[in-house]
């Protein structure tokens, strides 16, 4: 398109696109996709997926993974946006019944700029943290998306966080519970809350 590039090859075995596709019963068909695309525009891609109209800008993406549907083995997913450059590789399980969903993945030594967060989702009215500039962020998630464990290792401008046990559980009649313990190292909460009077 005049504002998207992208370059896929993907192939799924023992299929029926005559006869219908559904979701539940791909989970045991073989899947290999490569995607690779420097640049996104997500105007143009919200047009095709409308559950996606709250993302704005570009974003680059390059995906390799392999393994059955049920049980995909995320090779490599580099997504980037502005300065943000997110290297992940991991497992996705249960993608036929996505109430079930379940993934295990770690992101090295990515480098997140607040600000390209802000840009990416403005509907959300997220924090502002663009004053910790170019961050470094490392993690190991492993759970559902709503119930799920966590390690992290965020360096930024006002200092580090790390945590070696988290776990987060959003929904259910409690809402939102949150266990572990989160660890910080020289933090001056002055430059990470924008507020120099602290």
């Amino acid at each position: 398109t005049g504002r998207s590039a992208l370059s896929l090859d993907a192939a799924m075995q023992d299929i029926d696109l005559l006869g219908g596709i559904r979701l539940e019963e791909l989970g045991n068909k073989a899947v290999e996709v490569t995607l690779r695309s420097d640049g996104i525009d997500m105007g143009e891609l919200k047009k095709l997926l409308s559950p996606l109209d709250f993302l704005h800008g570009t974003v680059r993406l390059d995906l390799k993974a392999d393994g059955l549907f049920g049980n995909l083995a995320i090779h490599q997913l580099n997504v980037g946006t502005g300065s943000t450059d997110l290297r992940f590789a991991g497992d996705i399980r249960n993608l036929q019944r996505p109430d079930n969903l379940l993934l295990k993945v770690n992101l090295t030594e990515g480098q997140l700029n607040p600000r390209d967060a802000l840009n990416l989702m403005p509907d959300f009215n997220l924090p502002d943290y663009s004053s910790l500039g170019n961050t470094k962020l490392s993690l190991e998630y492993q759970g559902s998306p709503l119930n799920f464990q966590t390690k992290f290792y965020w360096e930024t401008g006002a200092g580090i966080l790390h945590s070696s046990d988290c776990a987060l559980e959003i929904g259910g009649p409690s809402g939102l519970k949150y266990k572990g313990e989160v660890y910080t190292q020289d933090l001056d909460l002055s430059v990470m809350l924008s507020a120099p009077t602290l």
